[in-house]
């Protein structure tokens, strides 16, 4: 499975310390992890609404992740207390 919760862990608290910057794709790749595993997991971390991501496609058909963004609920959902609805 491509799904890697260690990996999207460190994925999100990347993208926090980095906020409210985006980070370069490239940089992701910080465990040196199969690109199909960065792809699978920014992916499914944008479809939750914890990042926002671009992803770039070559006319070959390879697709490779531009840059990524934590969002508002995913420094949220890292600091487990309930954000703004918890005030």
């Amino acid at each position: 499975m491509k799904i890697d919760r260690d990996y999207q862990k460190q994925l999100l608290t990347i993208l926090a310390k980095a906020y409210p910057k985006s980070v370069p794709g490239p940089d992701l790749q910080f465990t040196n992890e199969d690109p199909q595993v960065v792809l699978a997991n920014a992916h499914y971390l944008s479809e939750h609404g914890l990042v926002k991501t671009r992803f770039s496609q070559e006319l070959a058909g390879r697709m490779y992740l531009t840059d990524a963004k934590i969002t508002a609920k995913g420094l949220d959902f890292l600091a487990d207390d309930g954000g703004l609805t918890a005030i």
